[in-house]
């Protein structure tokens, strides 16, 4: 069993996340107790701006790895749009530099309230590099090569951690400059073990084709992470710069949570949607009926015990106390999207990239005016800005799963739906914590809420070391 564990190389990258997210955990707080709120705020502005690019990317890294997944036997394709889209990234990095010489020119004054342009250079030179990097590690995903990836994820947080320890003084200078490093080498060694041969491809009928798609990606995955970066935006521009480090503080911390299961997702979504597509409609709804119920008993049971012990934290950084019901509704929030888990991939499959853009960008419209009238209408305090994305996701998973449902030609009626969407084993417990969020109940009772899931989900809970020892001993789990 133990020489199996220690050969399985899908076990081999998950164990890695874990010591990463460890990392990143201990990162944060470390950045906490440096930082004052204030800074933390900058620190948070700057990485914000990254995302927001990165957002940006036209699609081009989900359209080549979905096409290339559908297609994962067919390696003239999948080089064909590898090399379109390397144009393509190299044309939209220009595109950036022009963005970011008029803001050196015209010095934007949005910007001047967090010191941005102070950092304006290192931001850019991590978003070209990111675009490149993104491009290779879904390259590297279709190709199952992992030790590239790998290093990428563990260096930046590595770097990091050897900033603290070596720089005491431009703190957030040195950081941008780690990560810069971190994806530069990355880079590096991702062009010399690629798979398969480096060039641009100027085809502009391959280029088109592969927009096209992409652009349909670029809507969903933007309007989509665009929902909680608009409730990010609203909390940094009505809100003090100290609440919006306490936010991303909470977030930073909430976000490792879901990345932990994430990783596994990471992996097995090329071979799920090459998957998908080739079953049939009842066995494609089994195997996504399956997926989702594992996945929201585990998400669900660290959520519940991460809202039960994020306390003690604040109590080794006490500057961070008022983050507390924060960190309970990103959590709660991010937890009832657990909830469309499969639909977006079922989508997908059958090639309907257009509905999964309409269905994101409705809800991002949603949350922006929810959140607004939340903020200048009820005045409510920055933390419960959430309940407005938490809305937008609910509405959301119903859309989405509505949409899955009808593809699978398995819709019966929208009661049949919300059943489907929200199992009273995991839902209950979760509407149980949003309301002892908003109504701030004592932390000590969050514990009811482990004890609640564990009666619900007790079978499930059980059933998952069959799951858990698949992935210990089966290299090709992720081939679902």
């Amino acid at each position: 069993m133990i020489y199996k564990i220690l050969k399985n190389k899908i076990f081999g990258y998950i164990f890695s996340r874990y010591l990463i997210y460890a990392l990143q955990f201990i990162n944060t707080l470390i950045l906490a107790k440096k930082l004052s709120p204030q800074e933390f705020g900058i620190w948070s502005f700057t990485q914000f701006i990254i995302l927001i690019f990165l957002y940006f990317d036209l699609g081009i890294p989900s359209s080549f790895n979905a096409i290339s997944s559908i297609h994962i036997n067919r390696k003239k394709i999948i080089v064909c749009n590898f090399h379109a889209s390397l144009t393509s990234a190299f044309f939209l990095s220009i595109f950036v530099s022009i963005i970011f010489i008029l803001n050196l020119i015209f010095k934007f004054d949005f910007l001047v309230k967090y010191n941005f342009n102070e950092f304006s250079f290192y931001v850019f030179l991590i978003i070209i590099l990111s675009y490149f990097n993104n491009l290779f590690i879904n390259l590297y995903r279709i190709y199952n090569k992992l030790k590239e990836i790998t290093f990428l994820q563990s260096s930046i947080q590595l770097f990091m951690l050897l900033t603290y320890i070596v720089f005491k003084k431009k703190l957030i200078d040195y950081l941008l400059i780690s990560i810069i490093l971190a994806n530069a080498i990355s880079l590096v060694l991702f062009i010399i073990n690629s798979p398969i041969s480096l060039k641009f491809n100027l085809s502009k009928k391959t280029i088109l084709k592969l927009q096209k798609s992409g652009l349909y990606f670029f809507l969903y995955n933007t309007s989509f992470y665009f929902i909680l970066m608009s409730t990010r935006s609203i909390i940094s521009y009505f809100y003090k710069v100290e609440e919006f480090g306490l936010f991303n503080f909470a977030l930073s911390l909430a976000g490792i949570v879901e990345l932990i299961i994430g990783s596994f997702m990471f992996l097995i979504f090329p071979k799920m949607i090459n998957k998908l597509s080739s079953l049939n409609n009842i066995e494609a709804l089994n195997i996504v009926k399956h997926l989702q119920n594992n996945y929201n008993v585990i998400m669900s049971f660290m959520s519940f015990i991460a809202i039960s012990f994020f306390p003690i934290i604040t109590l080794i950084f006490p500057n961070y106390t008022n983050s507390i019901i924060a960190f309970n509704l990103i959590i709660i929030t991010k937890l009832i999207i657990t909830n469309s888990f499969g639909s977006p991939e079922i989508l997908m499959s059958r090639k309907k990239e257009k509905s999964l853009a309409i269905a994101s960008f409705f809800t991002l419209i949603i949350n922006i005016i929810v959140s607004i009238l939340l903020t200048c209408v009820f005045h409510v305090t920055y933390e419960k800005v959430m309940i407005g994305t938490f809305i937008s996701y609910l509405i959301f998973v119903i859309i989405i799963n509505k949409m899955s449902l009808k593809t699978l030609d398995n819709y019966k009626n929208f009661w049949n739906l919300i059943k489907y969407s929200f199992p009273i084993k995991t839902t209950l417990p979760l509407f149980l914590g949003l309301i002892f969020s908003i109504i701030k109940i004592e932390p000590i009772y969050n514990l009811f809420l482990i004890l609640i899931f564990i009666i619900l989900n007790y079978n499930d809970i059980i059933q998952l070391k069959v799951t858990i020892n698949k992935i210990i001993t089966n290299p090709n789990i992720t081939d679902i």
